[in-house]
């Protein structure tokens, strides 16, 4: 008895990859009649080659292809996320009414309070994650120019402790700094001695956290993530602690596994974001701010008092007419500045041309009001002397 085959589709695939070598023949052909000096190696290889060359590397999508770039894609993500964190607690809850048909040794992977269960392995894969987004922020924050002092590095540190962080997650590796703690000191501190590595993690990776929020805070949506996820893990070290649902055991596991996991989620999205942020920074599709503010001149608005007050015009200068070997001074007809001024040579010299009626007066004023040269000067002197000579 024959197993029926798919003929039709096998034959489809062997025509699908005679025409692949065939094209990719004629494209080496092509290419050795442009570079005819091939070496005979590479002719050797690539009459060799067992893969067309769509498997080649330039072909292949980089590690920047998988980063989600548009905020739909991001938002599917996250919703993805929370479905995810909804379902682990689901089955957790689901699990209790199993009880009476399966034993509870066959529920311990939907068991929140065992080790190894489902809601373990989400969070160290979040973690994993987001160690993995941090490589890839250090890879690409390396190249930045005006990186001066290596702040790059911050994110291998990143990296190490969130690994560090995913391992913790199924393998507890907190319990060891309790017990030796507990040993070295004596005693527990409170509750069961919990709160002592809560202190370590806050003293050492606290001061980390602190250092990357003040890197993504440019990154408003990687910020606002990264201090949702801080929340978080408050929320769970104070349900740790019994501080809040002290009376329900089953309630309390479930808040702290539900905290717990929110946190790393926010911890993910956080690095995700900062990881777009900078990929499109460095393809440079977002706006350049400048770090130093530009000094800018500020313009003095005038006070209201100022603006309805009518400019000043300065007054002109007086006008002196002589008569018969005397000189008159005549102000003009409008108020004059009250502000004192010095005298100058041009006021005490005698005026250029007699001003014989009143018509004349305005044309006298431009005229007296220009400056004399030192010859019209000494003529006018002695043209002084000889009417006063006449007169005596």
């Amino acid at each position: 008895m024959q197993f029926r085959r798919s003929g039709q589709r096998d034959e489809r695939r062997r025509r699908v990859m005679i025409e692949e070598r065939i094209a990719d023949a004629e494209s080496a052909d092509e290419q050795a009649a442009r570079t005819p000096a091939k070496s005979a190696e590479g002719a050797a290889a690539t009459s060799a080659r067992r893969y067309t060359p769509a498997a080649l590397a330039d072909h292949q999508p980089r590690i920047t292809d998988f980063l989600p770039k548009r905020p739909w894609t991001l938002a599917v993500l996250v919703l993805t996320g929370l479905t995810l964190i909804a379902g682990v607690l689901a089955l957790a809850a689901a699990g209790g009414t199993w009880a009476g048909t399966i034993s509870r040794g066959d529920l311990s992977a939907l068991d929140l309070a065992v080790r190894g269960n489902v809601a373990a392995w989400l969070s160290s894969l979040l973690l994993t994650l987001a160690a993995a987004g941090s490589a890839f922020i250090f890879v690409l924050r390396q190249h930045k120019v005006d990186d001066y002092r290596g702040r790059y590095r911050l994110w291998l540190w990143a990296a190490a402790a969130l690994l560090l962080g995913s391992i913790d997650a199924t393998a507890h590796v907190h319990n060891i700094t309790r017990g030796l703690l507990v040993t070295l000191t004596g005693t527990k501190l409170y509750g069961d001695g919990s709160i002592w590595w809560m202190i370590v993690c806050a003293v050492v990776f606290g001061a980390l956290a602190v250092r990357v929020l003040i890197e993504i805070w440019p990154c408003r949506a990687s910020a606002t993530a990264w201090i949702s996820a801080a929340v978080c893990y408050a929320m769970a070290a104070v349900v740790s602690l019994n501080l809040i649902l002290a009376n329900s055991e089953a309630l309390n596991v479930m808040a702290r596994s539900a905290a717990t996991m929110l946190g790393h989620l926010g911890v993910l999205f956080a690095v995700v974001f900062y990881a777009r942020h900078v990929f499109l920074d460095a393809q440079g599709q977002l706006p350049v701010v400048s770090v130093r503010k530009k000094r800018s001149r500020r313009v003095q608005a005038p006070s209201p008092s100022k603006v309805n007050e009518e400019p000043v015009e300065e007054s002109p200068r007086p006008v002196k007419r002589r008569e018969r070997g005397t000189l008159t001074r005549v102000d003009a007809a409008h108020e004059t500045s009250t502000t004192p001024r010095k005298r100058t040579d041009l006021e005490t010299a005698p005026a250029a041309d007699e001003v014989e009626t009143a018509d004349s007066d305005d044309s006298s004023d431009e005229s007296e009001s220009e400056q004399l040269s030192r010859a019209e000067r000494r003529r006018l002197r002695k043209k002084m002397r000889r009417d006063q000579r006449q007169s005596n």
